[in-house]
């Protein structure tokens, strides 16, 4: 006979006690028979299993439908997306928009400064280079012109020369070298004529001046043989000991030493 996998206590009593030994009681107090799975094939309860499937199928669904309305974005991007609107919907419009207002303002003064670094150090190449040209150069020609010493005279001329910097009516900048009064600031006039002074004007005032004329050859002679400008001979140079020097960025130091420059008693050095 066919023996039924689930007995009611009635059908349970009116086994044998040998059929009896076949069954177990479950947990719902219900005869079930006792089984050994053989092939992969056994008798289970399988609706909790069925109930757990389509609990997960609905589940599925239901997220399935949820992500209908998102397209083909990507389920993390679609993440990130969301949490950041619940960001924005907490967050004060007007803050968040100061914020950002500032954060472009101190980007454009960090590249303003940048750029105004930049544009300073290029104009200060270009106008030591305008210098040596238009300052450097001219005086140099201007020394040696008048029989003047450069090392000696150079550094004195150029205390009184400077670049300066005029507007064309087009617009553009052009430069030249103006001589002015270290102490006041003041360009000097050279000539009769109110024209501003040369540098060989200025050279030529430094030529007739005592304190430099022993840097200009035939104007102060010194040493053994030599004479002083008047006709007179010059006594010799004694030289005891170490040689003096003077820097040539001391413009007082050079003024009240030029003799001894000139005479080589005296050093220049940087």
């Amino acid at each position: 006979m066919a023996l039924k996998v689930i007995l009611t206590q009635g059908e349970f009593d009116s086994l044998s006690d040998v059929l009896k030994a076949e069954y177990k009681v479950g947990d719902d107090g219900g005869y079930k028979l006792d089984t050994v799975s053989v092939n992969g094939y056994d008798v289970r309860n399988i609706d909790n299993l069925k109930s757990a499937l389509e609990k997960e199928r609905a589940s599925r669904s239901e997220l399935e439908g949820k992500l209908k309305g998102f397209g083909d974005m990507d389920p993390k991007a679609a993440a990130s997306a969301l949490k950041r609107m619940e960001e924005l919907a907490g967050s004060d419009p007007k803050k968040e928009m100061a914020e950002q207002i500032k954060l472009r303002e101190e980007q454009l003064i960090g590249r303003h400064n940048e750029a105004m670094a930049d544009s300073m150090k290029e104009r200060q190449r270009l106008e030591l280079k305008l210098k040596d040209v238009l300052v450097t150069q001219k005086a140099s020609a201007a020394i040696l012109e008048l029989g003047g010493s450069v090392p000696l005279l150079r550094h004195e001329v150029e205390r009184h020369v400077r670049l300066k910097e005029t507007t064309m009516a087009d617009g553009s900048k052009d430069y030249a070298a103006e001589v002015f009064d270290p102490v006041t600031g003041v360009a000097r006039i050279g000539g009769t004529e109110a024209q501003p002074m040369t540098i060989g004007q200025l050279v030529g005032e430094l030529k007739n001046q005592d304190a430099f004329k022993p840097a200009f050859s035939g104007t102060g002679a010194t040493g053994s043989g030599g004479t002083n400008g008047t006709g007179s001979p010059t006594k010799p140079v004694s030289q005891p000991g170490a040689v003096k020097t003077v820097s040539k960025s001391d413009p007082a130091a050079m003024s009240a030493n030029i003799e001894g420059i000139a005479a080589g008693t005296v050093q220049v050095t940087d």
